[in-house]
């Protein structure tokens, strides 16, 4: 399945961050994250898939179960399903490239 980034779809665009799907298959998802500079919470999660986050720009403080990291530009980490993650934004317009396994179905919906 090829994407061309101006057809992939726009899932989520606020004030927090634009979330757009790239390729995706039945078990795998690329998700590219714009994630804009806020004071607010750092949006603790959790979900079943597997995650793999790259910096691909900018810089942010991810927590990954209650522990702190910073990740700035060509940074990775792993994320186990179920662990609660989230991140403070450092750099506004940092951009991540996220890949999830299985495909997350819920990013494939139109957001309400």
């Amino acid at each position: 399945m090829k994407v061309n980034y101006s057809d992939a779809f726009m899932q989520m665009s606020n004030e927090y961050m634009t979330r757009r799907v790239l390729a995706h298959h039945n078990n795998i998802m690329l998700v590219q994250m714009t994630m804009h500079k806020y004071s607010g919470e750092p949006g603790m999660h959790s979900h079943p898939h597997e995650q793999i986050i790259y910096v691909q720009k900018g810089k942010l403080e991810l927590i990954v179960d209650g522990k702190n990291m910073v990740l700035s530009e060509g940074d990775s980490v792993y994320v186990e399903p179920n662990v609660p993650h989230g991140a403070i934004v450092l750099e506004d317009e940092s951009i991540l490239l996220d890949i999830f396994t299985p495909r997350r179905d819920d990013f494939l919906k139109k957001a309400d």
